[in-house]
């Protein structure tokens, strides 16, 4: 199973220089609500900006959800997010999944993900 993030990670690595927050690659578990549904998934990479959650059945584009990353305190960094595009279908080295832009941060929220981003991979 590594190796399927592994090739995921080459894959957000090589488009990070077209993004104005490159995202960092990770391997984290974050909980998220779309309407009344609750799910689990597991987060491929991470910004400032925003996220992509490997899951089987991404949300259509324009959701709003409500995400949840953990931090290293053992809380949780809450916030609201909107689907920005989706994969439907794993194809080689990119894994079914959405990506998600986070939206209305404030200042605190901004500083717990900037501990979150700052920490070791092994550590999220």
């Amino acid at each position: 199973m590594l190796n399927k993030f592994d090739s995921a990670k080459t894959t957000v690595i090589s488009k990070a220089s077209a993004r104005k927050n490159p995202r960092i690659p990770v391997i984290l578990r974050v909980n998220y609500t779309v309407g009344l549904q609750h799910f689990i998934d597991f987060a491929e990479d991470l910004s400032h900006s925003g996220m992509f959650i490997h899951t089987a059945s991404p949300a259509p584009k324009g959701t709003v959800l409500f995400v949840n990353i953990p931090c290293s305190s053992g809380e949780f960094l809450s916030l609201k997010a909107e689907v920005t595009w989706t994969k439907e279908k794993a194809e080689a080295g990119v894994t079914r999944g959405m990506g998600v832009k986070f939206l209305d941060i404030g200042a605190l929220e901004m500083e717990k993900l900037n501990k979150i981003i700052g920490s070791e991979p092994s550590k999220l």
